[in-house]
């Protein structure tokens, strides 16, 4: 990366998070061929798609009249927000990766 022009900005939980100056107003793309586009694409997909597992367990083993019983109005707000913003935002970006992974897979001719 750093041979590309590329510095290490900064790295968190085994990710890496590199910087370079955008060029005509866009960033360089660091994965130009179809092998490692494809791979970058499905790790982010397992991140997703493993983040929404505890949700997706507390959804169906939880007794939710009697956690709703226990929780204050203003709570059960903000985490009615939360989850609401989760379940829209969560399904939308696996359907954009999986459209990119298809991309990456099956490029347009020309």
């Amino acid at each position: 990366m750093q041979d590309a022009g590329w510095t290490l900005a900064t790295r968190a939980f085994g990710w890496q998070y590199w910087r370079t100056p955008a060029i005509q107003g866009k960033a360089p793309e660091i994965f130009t061929d179809a092998a490692s586009r494809s791979r970058k694409f499905k790790q982010l997909l397992g991140v997703l798609v493993a983040s929404g597992m505890p949700m997706l367990m507390w959804l169906l083993l939880t007794n939710k009249q009697h956690v709703l019983e226990q929780l204050s109005l203003p709570f059960l707000i903000v985490l009615g927000a939360l989850v609401l913003v989760y379940v829209l935002t969560v399904p939308y970006a696996i359907v954009r990766l999986l459209l990119k992974l298809h991309r990456s897979r099956h490029p347009l001719p020309g």
